[in-house]
């Protein structure tokens, strides 16, 4: 059963915005925020995992942006490119109307867990306990577990969107609770957003085992217009192809993921993306700033018409230009 709201947009009121800002970090880390903005104020956010450096430019975005609390913190796995910085997301920006959406793992059963993350993770889990939920309301993301729905309406139109994830499916829950896997990324959180049809998806870090369990349950997602890549753009993600219809109407943004043995996004799913989509956005590893933005607008007052813009700063940059 949904958890329904309605909200009437009153005038004057000329634009309804989706905007997603990837923030990528040279070597690894990735932060998505999401603003669902009438005009210029923002009606409804969502944060999707944290990282910081020397700076948090997801706080810097919320406070320009003049967000107060966030709506729904998404915390897809807890790998410490996906997590640092998170628990001060929680503390500043999370009041008790926020959703706090995080796998539904434990933290002992997996040798892939840094132990700081453990620590937070176990911290995160335990909010509902803590006294009037002032942190917000702790859910365990899982497939086809729809958040909200919301119905604006603004003059004669009506408009729904709604929140739910994509993973981990509960096959994917019972063989950890039963093989004990090791790999955190099996069972990380990913996010769907439904706005009349049209789809953004926020792939996190699922693989093969996890996408294969989507296509046991035959989801086939299109009318795709934005997706963040999972698991930067590894070849483990291959499969993905199989249940998101992308297309030449499709934004694509991909983190970067490297050491000594792992250099993420690699060059075949790269080609895959571009082959098939409007724009890929990367980040350069090779120049001298910390980070880069992809933030992408899409105007969905004509559902029929989407309108949207791309900007790039710092790192980021369209692959499609300088390939």
């Amino acid at each position: 059963m949904f958890n329904s709201e309605t909200i009437l947009l009153s005038p004057p009121c000329k634009s309804i915005t989706i905007e997603n800002h990837v923030i990528g970090y040279k070597k690894e880390g990735e932060s998505t925020v999401v603003f669902l903005k009438q005009d210029d104020k923002v009606i409804l956010s969502m944060v999707i995992d944290s990282y910081q450096t020397s700076i948090n430019e997801t706080i810097n975005l919320l406070e320009s942006n003049s967000v107060k609390y966030i709506d729904y913190l998404v915390w897809t796995h807890p790998h410490r490119d996906h997590s640092e910085g998170i628990d001060l997301l929680l503390k500043k920006f999370c009041n008790k109307n926020s959703k706090v959406i995080i796998p539904n793992i434990d933290t002992g059963s997996f040798e892939d867990i840094p132990d700081n993350c453990a620590e937070k993770y176990n911290f995160f889990s335990k909010i509902n306990l803590r006294g009037a939920n002032k942190n917000g309301k702790i859910i365990y993301g899982e497939f086809n577990n729809f958040i909200k729905k919301y119905n604006f309406i603004w003059n004669n139109d009506s408009f729904d969107l709604t929140i739910c994830c994509l993973t981990p499916t509960s096959k994917m829950l019972a063989n950890n609770k039963f093989n004990k896997s090791n790999n955190i990324n099996d069972y990380s959180v990913s996010v769907v957003i439904n706005f009349n049809g049209k789809i953004f998806i926020y792939g996190a870090d699922i693989e093969n085992k996890a996408i294969h369990s989507l296509k046991e349950e035959q989801v086939y997602l299109d009318n795709i217009v934005f997706v963040k890549a999972p698991h930067h753009g590894s070849n483990s993600t291959s499969e993905i192809f199989d249940v998101i219809e992308i297309s030449e109407n499709t934004i694509c943004a991909i983190t970067n993921y490297l050491n000594s043995n792992i250099i993420l996004p690699e060059n075949d799913m790269i080609d895959q993306y571009n082959t098939r989509s409007n724009e890929v956005y990367l980040f350069n590893k090779n120049i001298d700033e910390e980070y880069g933005i992809v933030s992408s607008y899409f105007d969905m007052h004509d559902i029929n018409k989407i309108i949207y813009d791309v900007k790039s700063t710092g790192i980021a940059y369209n692959y499609c230009n300088e390939k």
